[in-house]
C-alpha cells in the first residue's frame, strides 16, 4: 500500500491494484479455504477478516471513482480537478459510502479511502500550473509527437506508434490511463486466478525503517489488515 505525505493519481491506480491483489489473497486463503472445510464436514469456526469489497465498489464499481473520473477525462473541455471533486462529493460524501471521507479543512481538494491496510488521503487538485487527476488521466500528447516517434529509427519505437486508420491529421482518441489500467489489472487478476497461487507478504518490523527493532503492535496491525491472521486461523482449524 503505498502512502505518502502527498498521495496523488498515481497511488491511487497503484493502492486500486493492491486492493485487487488483496481480494484475490482473501479469497484463496480464506474465503476458499472454509467452504472447503465445510464442504468436506470439517468443524471449524470462521476466522474474522476485513472484506474489501466495499472499497474496491468505492474505487471501480459501476458508479465510482474511476467511472466518474473517466467521464470527466473524456470530455473536451478543459481539465477541472474542482468539477471532479464536487461530483465526488455528491456521489460519496456526507456518509454515503463507508469507506469515503473528506478531511475537513481541505475538502475541496482532498479525499480519503479507507483501504484495507490503512487511511490514504488523496490530493486531487494540485498547485498552479500542475497536473491534476484529470489531466494525468488524459494523458494528451502534442499534436506532433505520435508523428515524430513513428518516423524514429528505432524499430521498437515506431512501432509503438501506428498510423491511425483515418491518417495523421485525423483526431487522436486515447483512452483514459485509469481505463486503460483497470483492464491491465482485470487481465492480470484473471490470469492469477487460473494459476496455482503462493504469496508472500512483506510486513514492516517499525515504522523508522531502523534495523534490528521490532515493535510487536506495528506488526500485528499489518498481520490483521491484510488478512494474513485470518488465513493462519483458518488453516490451523483444519
Amino acid at each position: 500500500m503505498e502512502h505518502f505525505e502527498v498521495n496523488g493519481f498515481e497511488q491511487l491506480l497503484i493502492n486500486f491494484a493492491n486492493e485487487r491483489l488483496q481480494q484475490l489473497f482473501i479469497n484463496e486463503a480464506v474465503t476458499r479455504v472454509q467452504a472447503e472445510f465445510k464442504f468436506e464436514g470439517v468443524a471449524s469456526d470462521d476466522a474474522a477478516f476485513k472484506d474489501n469489497l466495499e472499497v474496491l465498489e468505492l474505487i471501480d464499481g459501476k458508479v465510482s471513482i474511476l467511472t466518474l473520473l473517466n467521464s470527466q477525462s473524456v470530455s473536451n473541455t478543459q481539465p477541472d480537478d474542482s468539477r471532479l471533486m464536487r461530483e465526488l462529493h455528491n456521489a460519496f460524501g456526507e456518509g454515503k459510502h463507508a469507506a469515503f471521507s473528506v478531511p475537513l479543512t481541505t475538502a475541496a481538494s482532498q479525499f480519503t479511502i479507507c483501504h484495507f491496510a490503512a487511511d490514504v488521503t488523496y490530493t486531487v487538485g494540485t498547485a498552479e500550473g500542475a497536473e491534476g487527476f484529470v489531466s494525468k488521466n488524459k494523458d494528451s500528447l502534442l499534436p506532433k509527437l505520435p508523428l515524430l516517434l513513428r518516423g524514429s529509427g528505432s524499430a521498437f519505437l515506431a512501432h509503438l506508434f501506428p498510423e491511425p486508420a483515418g491518417g495523421w491529421g485525423a483526431p487522436q482518441a486515447r483512452p483514459p490511463v485509469a481505463q486503460q489500467f483497470r483492464a491491465s489489472v482485470a487481465s492480470l487478476t484473471q490470469t492469477l486466478e487460473g494459476t496455482v497461487q503462493h504469496f508472500v507478504r512483506c510486513i514492516k518490523p517499525n515504522e523508522t525503517k531502523a534495523g534490528f527493532l521490532f515493535e510487536p503492535q506495528t506488526v500485528r496491525v499489518q498481520l490483521v489488515s491484510c488478512s494474513v491472521q485470518a488465513a493462519a486461523e483458518v488453516s490451523r482449524a483444519g
